[in-house]
Parts: structure tokens; C-alpha cells; sequence
């Protein structure tokens, strides 16, 4: 017996895929179907610049994984939306520019010679 061909390969991981992307319907909870995304970004087998190997993504893939897991959160839970710092551009902002809670000091307002007492409470 001769292994699947790639086309059979690749509508199997298709219905893999939406299968999935149905569960996740079913139970309420985001997804995103990265198959069905990639698929319509770059159609006719172009899609296989995402990947470097096949399976881990490319230099292209990463950021196309970034962009469409960033606009999920962003629909889905907006709360745990990080955006960029409104002065420098950057993401790496410790999550000050988003709506999660706050349950601890920054680390900038921790003494490293007492920093028990940035954890007491006022």
C-alpha cells in the first residue's frame, strides 16, 4: 500500500480542520482555522510559503499567525487585547495598555532592597 498523496494529505488535514473549528462553535469558544486561512491567503499551493518545512512556519508564516491570532483576541476576548504603546509603537509593554486586571505592583514599582513592601496592601 502506497502512501497518501500530498492532495489527499491535504484534504484530510482540511477536514481535520473544520472538524475542529466546529467543536470549538459547538462548545462556545474562539478558534481560528489556520488550514481554511492560509488556504484563501494564498491559494493554488502558494500557501506552502507560510511553512518552512512543511509543518513549522517560514518567516512569512509567523507573522501571519501573529496578525490572525491578534485580530481573534482582539473580537473575541477584547479585554486580553494587548495594544502597542501609544508613544513607542512596542507590544513589550508589560500589558499596561490593556484591560486585564491588575493584581500586583509594575516592576518598575518594586524596591529591590524591600520588595515585600510592594505587595502589602494600602
Amino acid at each position: 500500500m502506497s502512501p497518501p498523496s500530498d492532495t489527499i494529505r491535504l484534504l484530510q488535514a482540511g477536514r481535520y480542520a473544520f472538524a475542529a473549528a466546529a467543536v470549538a462553535e459547538e462548545l462556545g469558544m474562539p478558534c481560528v482555522n489556520l488550514w481554511e486561512e492560509m488556504q484563501q491567503a494564498r491559494p493554488n499551493d502558494k500557501w506552502h510559503s507560510f511553512l518552512s518545512d512543511g509543518l513549522h512556519f517560514s518567516a512569512e508564516g509567523n507573522p501571519f499567525l501573529g496578525e490572525l491570532l491578534l485580530k481573534k483576541i482582539a473580537n473575541t476576548c477584547p479585554s486580553l487585547a494587548v495594544h502597542p504603546c501609544p508613544i513607542t509603537g512596542s507590544f513589550g509593554n508589560s500589558s499596561s495598555v490593556s484591560e486585564i486586571e491588575q493584581h500586583g505592583p509594575w516592576h518598575d514599582e518594586i524596591d529591590c532592597k524591600d520588595f515585600s513592601a510592594a505587595f502589602q496592601s494600602s
